[in-house]
């Protein structure tokens, strides 16, 4: 998996905090990813972690493409650690529910091939 970050408005001590967190969080995501057949090695997560200018909040936003698949979440949160653990519970209720979504109509398209 190929993790490309971003950062607006971040300082150096939060950006250390901000990876030493999602590192701990990344596992999460690698075991989803076993459940693409094959895909795991082309799968491209792009992470946007801003620091709002105006008040004392973050927003992250994650957007995760496979072939097939592509899916964007945002959340915003007053510290890191609750802004990555928001974002990472919504991504993967999305990737979850895609998955599902693409399993069912791999059903369908194999059902009508055996008709």
């Amino acid at each position: 998996m190929n993790i490309q970050p971003r950062y607006k408005n971040i300082s150096e001590s939060e950006k250390n905090q901000f990876n030493a967190y999602f590192l701990e969080k990344q596992g999460k995501i690698e075991n989803l990813l076993q459940k693409i057949n094959g895909e795991a090695a082309l799968a491209k997560l792009f992470i946007e972690l801003e620091k709002f200018a105006s008040k004392a909040a973050y927003k992250l936003k994650i957007e995760f493409e496979v072939p097939g698949h592509y899916i964007v979440v945002s959340e915003d949160d007053h510290s890191i650690t609750e802004v990555v653990d928001l974002a990472l519970d919504k991504f993967m209720t999305r990737f979850k529910k895609e998955m599902h979504s693409y399993e069912k109509k791999s059903d369908k398209e194999m059902r009508r091939m055996e008709e």
